[in-house]
């Protein structure tokens, strides 16, 4: 006589048990991508003054270094130390404003209030007198980083 044990069922929830740390790992790792990027654009834009191909930003036009001038005169400035370079800070009302969310399968990055995401929209395509200064995207670099964030947190799920 032959007895055959049937272990499917704790096989089954083991598995399942699996799914929903790679599933946990995958949400965090989105998270913590997301959070990078944020991070990134900002360090690239406003400590650097490069745009998504790690190119210098466009010049100020002369009008907008005066009016700069000007600002960086009134106390209620926040950006008090000036830069060399173009950083796309005028207020901080646009970098402060940057953030992130993630889906079920997805991080996004976007901007909280409609009037700063129509301010970098015009920034990043250059519409009307304002040149291109694409600063919102991922990098090559950028994106090897992030499917290392990724890969690191679903690499330690499996484990």
């Amino acid at each position: 006589m032959l007895d055959v044990k049937d272990n499917s069922r704790f096989f089954k929830q083991a598995l399942k048990i699996k799914s929903d740390k790679i599933k946990s790992a995958i949400q965090r790792a989105l998270g913590e991508a997301s959070a990078f990027q944020v991070s990134a654009i900002r360090d690239r834009t406003e400590q650097k003054g490069k745009d998504v191909r790690g190119r210098p930003f466009k010049p100020y036009s002369k009008s907008y270094m005066l009016a700069r001038r000007k600002r960086l005169n009134d106390p209620s400035n926040q950006d008090t130390t000036p830069k060399n370079f173009v950083d796309l800070n005028f207020t901080g009302q646009m970098f402060s404003a940057l953030t992130f969310t993630t889906r079920p399968s997805r991080g996004v990055v976007f901007f909280r209030s409609a009037e700063q995401t129509k301010k970098a929209l015009i920034h990043n395509e250059g519409r009307g007198r304002m040149p291109q200064r694409e600063f919102f995207g991922i990098s090559t670099i950028e994106q090897k980083k992030i499917n290392a964030i990724i890969g690191k947190s679903i690499k330690k799920a499996l484990a």
